[in-house]
């Protein structure tokens, strides 16, 4: 079985959309979600960013992050939707929902908890990505 491959029909030929070609364009949609895209969320992300506002606000941090979790796994997968022309399978989708959770999960180690740096935050985010490949690839 090959990993991540998709047959495409561009302009009349198939052309064939391999992992070393989703994989940088994964990465570079992970660049854009993760560090462009954020705006005041990735404050909003943050413990420290509530507790001006008192004490019934100190767990908004938490949707904040599953939402930032989700919307950077579904702008990641976005290569792969587009290879399949959106025809993914349940498996998929689930891949992407639980990559979205331990994404915010990851963020939160980072953000919030102080356990881990922006290296290895990074490092996990590309493993994220490689383990979403892999689930594409066995659609």
């Amino acid at each position: 079985m090959r990993i991540a491959q998709s047959t495409v029909d561009f302009l009349g030929s198939d052309v064939m959309l391999e992992w070393y070609v989703l994989l940088p364009l994964m990465v570079l949609c992970h660049i854009i979600a993760d560090f462009h895209l954020q705006g005041i969320m990735g404050d909003m992300k943050q413990k420290s960013f509530w507790k001006p506002y008192g004490e019934q606000y100190q767990n908004d941090w938490k949707p904040v992050m599953v939402l930032h979790g989700i919307e950077w796994a579904i702008i990641v997968s976005i290569p792969c939707l587009l290879a399949s022309w959106l025809d993914v399978s349940w498996w998929f989708i689930a891949a992407v929902i639980a990559t979205g959770l331990t994404h915010a999960y990851i963020d939160n180690l980072k953000a919030n908890n102080f356990q881990i740096n922006l290296v290895e935050d990074q490092a996990l985010h590309i493993l994220q990505i490689v383990l979403l490949l892999v689930a594409y690839g066995v659609m």
